[in-house]
């Protein structure tokens, strides 16, 4: 049986933009999905079109192995942080963090996608020598991009409305 690629979710707007729009278990059944431990936490509910607060529970995702979570050390996030710029360091979100701690561990960042909802999250990447790695949503980004998932518009809409740019390829 064929791996699945790797999906590594930088922040709490890409688990919870999933969410929102439907597409989570899509995700899941395509990806191997990395969440940092971060991030789980921050994702743990969000609003509704209507108002209304959702709940998002990713401990059966977790227990079933469907995702995978990452911890990182605090001497792993302190080097991460020591090679940012240091007007970037204030900018990066301690789960963007977590997930950049990440990427800069992986030997072989060749085949790792990512979202993320965070401009400066994807220049970060780059700091890492992730050029090889695939960002299926960035926003900020002028960097051309594959995607293997689609969106929902509704979603789309609502990232493009509350940022300056958002790039979608399909």
């Amino acid at each position: 049986m064929r791996q699945k690629p790797r999906l590594l979710l930088l922040d709490a707007g890409a688990v919870i933009g999933a969410f929102a729009c439907g597409g989570w278990e899509a995700l899941c059944d395509a990806y191997h999905i990395v969440v940092p431990a971060t991030v789980i936490g921050e994702a743990r509910y969000y609003l509704d079109p209507g108002g209304n607060q959702q709940t998002i529970d990713l401990e059966p995702y977790i227990a079933s192995g469907r995702i995978e979570v990452y911890e990182a050390s605090a001497v792993e996030l302190a080097l991460t942080i020591s090679t940012l710029h240091p007007t970037i360091r204030d900018r990066i979100h301690a789960g963007e963090l977590e997930a950049l701690t990440y990427l800069r561990l992986q030997v072989d960042k060749e085949g790792i996608a990512f979202i993320s909802t965070d401009g400066v999250a994807i220049q970060v990447t780059h700091a890492f020598d992730a050029a090889g790695s695939s960002p299926i949503l960035s926003v900020k980004s002028g960097l051309a991009h594959a995607v293997a998932f689609s969106l929902c518009d509704r979603s789309a809409r609502r990232w493009s409305a509350c940022c300056s740019r958002l790039r979608v390829s399909r």
